[in-house]
């Protein structure tokens, strides 16, 4: 079932989005399977829609969202970033940091449990802002962080239903019509590759 609120803008969502391209992203999203979305900017859950309150499984993203919560241990001064795995007790040689250890394709790179872009490509056909990056599971789930948009943006897919996928394409074009929906402080749109209207 759907959540009542769940396609309503939240009403602090601000002058810097297009909230009729959100709509359309969110008609766009229904037909490639998306069972919920949630667009976190600055902090505050902004726009969402399908059932958010649902429990679906996370598969592969579990791992990136784990080493977030070292971040968190990074924020409150218990992990140091510049320390070397080894100095935290850890067997491996370099520092801990969200950056690309090996190439993808178009996936960008991966490094330390999480998808990293690389000279912005991310997802197939479609470029992201520098220094985004994901946690991606199986059947189209995935956590994008826009740090140079300040951000979040949760995908979900009700995969305990057979058949029931979206594909790094579909996502792609879902998340460029996400990010063609913010607009710039001086109020001028952040257009993406695809034709929006």
């Amino acid at each position: 079932m759907t959540n009542p609120r769940a396609s309503r803008p939240d009403p602090h969502a601000g002058p810097q989005w297009d909230l009729a391209r959100l709509a359309g992203t969110r008609d766009f999203a229904a037909a490639i399977d998306t069972a919920a979305v949630m667009i976190v900017h600055r902090g505050r859950p902004i726009y969402q829609w399908g059932d958010v309150a649902a429990r679906y499984r996370c598969h592969s993203v579990r791992k990136s969202l784990l080493s977030a919560l070292i971040g968190i241990h990074v924020g409150e001064g218990r992990i140091d970033l510049e320390c070397t795995l080894g100095e935290l007790g850890i067997d491996d040689r370099d520092g801990l940091s969200v950056r690309s250890y090996s190439h993808a394709g178009d996936r960008g790179g991966y490094g330390y449990m999480w998808w990293v872009a690389e000279r912005d490509v991310h997802f197939p056909q479609m470029s992201v802002p520098h220094g985004t990056y994901s946690a991606r599971g199986a059947h189209g789930h995935y956590v994008v962080v826009v740090p140079q948009r300040e951000l979040v943006i949760v995908h979900r897919v009700d995969s305990d239903r057979p058949g029931r996928e979206v594909s790094a394409m579909a996502f792609g074009a879902l998340l460029d019509r996400i990010l063609a929906a913010q607009r710039l402080a001086s109020g001028d749109m952040l257009v993406g590759r695809r034709d929006m209207d």
